[in-house]
């Protein structure tokens, strides 16, 4: 994204009482966990890779959250 990058829409997100509850999942091609972890930390509900290989969890993470 230009502006802002999705741990700091992350946190946009959950200050603003309209939308706090909504599912945040971000996708990240970054591999590092730190990244990871300041995401789930910022309100993000789930962090996936991508690539994502695993078909399967991608499918049951979208469906708990989606």
């Amino acid at each position: 994204m230009p502006n802002m990058d999705g741990i700091e829409l992350t946190r946009k997100i959950r200050r603003n009482e309209k939308y706090r509850s909504l599912p945040v999942i971000l996708v990240t091609a970054l591999e590092n966990g730190a990244e990871h972890e300041a995401g789930l930390e910022a309100g993000a509900n789930a962090c996936i890779p991508k690539p994502s290989s695993n078909r399967q969890a991608f499918l049951d993470m979208l469906k708990k959250w989606v």
